[in-house]
């Protein structure tokens, strides 16, 4: 409001309706004096200033989550998609977190150049319903420079504007992956969990299932335990060039995503480092040689931390190894050199 006159006006319309009480909150409280939110907020000036140095560091992560524009607007349309890939991602994100597995959200929409995934060991599509052509030669670079792909159920079976495609799934990855997918069902809400048996682990394959026929090089390495598929190859791997796609004929629950971050080397890649609790989350930055190491507690009990690396607090710019309490909704900021 421009003028004092209007203000007043407004003024008096809000207290109006208010019932003539004034009621306001800020930082401070009515009286002015100092309090806890004024201290919280000096904090955060004293943590920023130490934090400094970290401007321009990079997030780092060996594993990453692929989405793209079309496959974000599809699964809120597409019913089946929508709930395949609520539990994939959920499923995903939970075990990265409970691992201390750092992972990207990595948006491929429009992207030509295979050289921003390099950086990628694992890339998760768990379900690319909607993949151009453009995208799957994206994917087959990735794999062949020595990435590893894993692909869920419902992959490619849509093209560009939507339309289930008139061809043998998973369409557009088909030579990619190796797979023929000859039959798929929902899951009948008397089934139960329906597993897949890899060697001697066993994954739950959720929400929607595909029966898989291995093609083009391709080999199996799980088959389903339950229903009237049993005995069916639920999970498959191909090579090409220097890296492998799989093929897994369901969605991701978190238990199912432990076991393939597991299983292909990913989960933890800190753990020779530090030791946390599930309760603390890990998120790694790097710059110039030096990797800054964040570790946020959730709970709001003390978490108790083992440090197995010298490093530096950054924040009290203390040496810091050995047992460690992180407090409350605390943070620890831990900095080292990676050479």
């Amino acid at each position: 409001i421009a003028h004092g006159s209007d203000y007043i006006g407004y003024f008096r319309w809000r207290t109006s309706i208010m019932g003539n009480e004034i009621y306001w909150h800020g930082i401070l409280d009515y009286s002015g004096r100092e309090n806890r939110r004024l201290k919280e907020i000096q904090d955060i000036h004293k943590y920023t200033e130490g934090m400094f140095e970290i401007a321009g560091s990079l997030y780092k992560a060996e594993a990453g989550l692929i989405e793209t524009y079309d496959n974000m607007m599809d699964e809120e349309l597409d019913t089946w998609h929508g709930m395949v890939n609520e539990v994939s991602t959920a499923g995903i994100f939970r075990a990265a977190q409970h691992t201390h597995t750092p992972l990207d959200i990595v948006n491929i929409s429009g992207m030509e150049d295979v050289s921003a995934l390099s950086r990628y060991k694992v890339l998760f599509w768990p379900h690319a319903v909607m993949i151009s052509e453009t995208e799957a030669k994206l994917m087959q670079d990735y794999v062949e420079n020595g990435g590893t792909l894993v692909f869920g159920c419902r992959t490619g079976y849509k093209d560009g504007t939507g339309k289930c495609i008139m061809d043998k799934l998973p369409g557009a990855v088909s030579g990619l992956t190796g797979a023929d997918i000859t039959e798929y069902t929902l899951i009948a809400p008397d089934e139960g969990k329906i597993r897949i048996k890899w060697g001697r682990r066993e994954l739950e394959a959720a929400v929607f299932n595909e029966e898989i026929q291995p093609v083009n090089g391709a080999e199996v390495l799980g088959r389903y335990m339950d229903s009237y598929y049993k005995g069916v190859p639920g999970l498959i791997r191909r090579s090409s060039g220097a890296g492998q796609v799989y093929y897994f004929g369901g969605a991701f629950t978190e238990e199912t995503a432990k076991i393939f971050l597991e299983e292909l080397n990913v989960a933890n890649p800190y753990g020779h480092m530090l030791q946390l609790p599930e309760e603390c989350e890990l998120a790694v930055r790097e710059k110039d040689g030096i990797r800054y190491l964040f570790i946020l507690n959730y709970r709001k009990t003390p978490a108790k931390i083992k440090i197995k690396k010298q490093m530096r607090d950054l924040l009290s710019g203390m040496e810091a190894a050995g047992n460690m309490l992180i407090e409350g909704y605390g943070v620890r900021i831990l900095k080292m050199q990676t050479y």
